[in-house]
């Protein structure tokens, strides 16, 4: 049996890849009670925020959340059962040691220091964890960044580096080229290229600073007993400026996943280790819901290869129509859904022959909007760029979406209207001209006058 020890605090966090107490969600909440209290602080717009209790063989372990009907739930299941995984459709809410940081990244890509940079360049504080004694990568500064300086205090001693990428070389830092310390933090004691530098050290405090511009690549790493520390950091415009934020690398490019691993990303620091022979090639889908006879755009979170073919089924075994998929990782494919209902993603990879269930990944086709909901509207007219209350004459559902547009079939609603019956809304309508009310059913993929 494997033991891990518990963070003494839980943040809570959604997870919608791996299995719980596996890489990504090492900590599943563990009873009922906690699921409702960490469910509140995590989610919003909950229908119920008391979890229901489940003993079901297809749902995560622990306490999840079902974003087509925004309710949280808590599943047992049978002894003589396996959980399945986290997914778009079935997100689960774990434990995390530290406060949840946004993922900044793409979704092909995954954050891989602490500090991720914009072009423009920037400032800030920022509070981060850390476990264990290992270097951690503070911030990836590459070629042409000018102006940065960072300073880290904890309550341990820290050891604060530059490290030159290319030459693989401690440029600054204790045992490093440069090791001595300036004198005082307006003392650049340090050259390198056309580039002056600074580097200082205190009880539980490092600073490293560079003025000017840096014509070759380097890391910013740390390492502390400390559990967390505080960093202060500044730095200027990127020139030129990257494709891929510095602090962001490719999901390709991970390392720590065994040979017979895929590495799974989300554009976070976590990451999924998905073994090759598994059949959950994709992991979960967005949206997760469209509307019937509408062909929509939907993403597929995993790696679609060339060859590859899904098909949408009540069960896999039965026969049905083969859909060809869009290349890539999280490609985009369009389908169109003849009837509604609840539709398992059955996938054939390009060298099997079989079309095989993907775990907990569902497609909910829900019936076309209706054209009746709203009415009315009133005021009729109104001014381009102003803010402006209208009122929507209907009963408007939670999730529903509206636009204004000269064509609904070319509308993709995105506002969101006040639930409740003839309710007063403030939109701000930026076109001129005779437009009309374009309505979205919350879960569809249509948009009708």
């Amino acid at each position: 049996i494997t033991t891990t020890q518990r963070p003494g605090r839980c943040y809570p966090e959604v997870v919608r890849l791996g299995k719980p107490f596996g890489d990504v969600c090492p900590y599943p909440v563990q009873n009922i009670q906690q699921c409702a209290s960490v469910a509140g602080t995590a989610l919003e717009d909950l229908q119920d925020v008391f979890p229901s209790l489940q003993h079901a063989e297809d749902r995560p372990f622990g306490c999840w959340l079902q974003p087509s009907n925004s309710r949280v739930y808590f599943n047992i299941p049978p002894a003589d059962s396996d959980s399945v995984g986290c997914s778009d459709l079935s997100q689960c809410i774990c434990c995390s040691a530290a406060p949840p940081v946004e993922s900044i990244c793409m979704p092909s890509q995954y954050q891989a220091s602490q500090l991720v940079l914009a072009c423009e360049g920037g400032s800030g504080d920022r509070q981060i964890f850390l476990e264990g004694k290992q270097p951690r990568r503070l911030m990836i500064l590459p070629a042409g960044v000018v102006d940065v300086r960072l300073q880290v205090s904890a309550d341990a001693p820290v050891d604060l580096r530059l490290v030159d990428d290319a030459a693989g070389t401690c440029l600054v830092g204790d045992g490093c080229k440069n090791a001595d310390r300036c004198m005082n933090e307006t003392h650049y004691c340090i050259s390198h290229g056309d580039a002056t530098m600074h580097f200082s050290t205190g009880a539980g405090t490092a600073a490293i600073a560079v003025r000017g511009k840096l014509h070759v690549g380097v890391t910013l790493t740390l390492a502390t007993a400390s559990r967390s520390a505080t960093v202060t950091y500044s730095y200027g415009p990127l020139d030129p400026c990257p494709q891929m934020s510095p602090g962001c690398a490719l999901c390709s490019s991970y390392a720590a996943c065994r040979p017979t691993e895929m590495p799974q990303c989300n554009g976070s620091t976590s990451v999924g280790c998905l073994s090759k022979q598994s059949s959950a090639v994709i992991t979960g889908i967005e949206p997760a819901s469209i509307t019937v006879g509408v062909r929509t755009s939907v993403a597929l979170e995993g790696t679609v290869r060339r060859g590859d073919a899904a098909m949408w089924a009540k069960a896999c075994g039965a026969p049905g129509h083969s859909w060809n998929l869009t290349v890539g990782f999280g490609a985009r494919t369009s389908f169109a859904m003849p009837s509604t209902g609840n539709y398992k993603l059955c996938y054939k990879a390009s060298d099997s022959s079989e079309f095989v269930e993907q775990v907990g990944v569902m497609l909910n086709v829900i019936e076309a909007t209706s054209t009746k909901t709203v009415t009315g509207i009133n005021p009729y007219v109104v001014t381009a760029g102003v803010a402006t209350s209208i009122l929507l004459q209907g009963d408007v559902t939670k999730g529903d979406l509206v636009d204004f547009a000269a064509d609904c079939s070319e509308a993709s609603p995105s506002l969101r209207p006040i639930a409740g019956l003839d309710r007063l809304n403030t939109f701000t309508i930026m076109t001129t001209g005779v437009l009309q009310l374009c309505y979205r059913a919350a879960g569809g993929s249509d948009a009708v006058a």
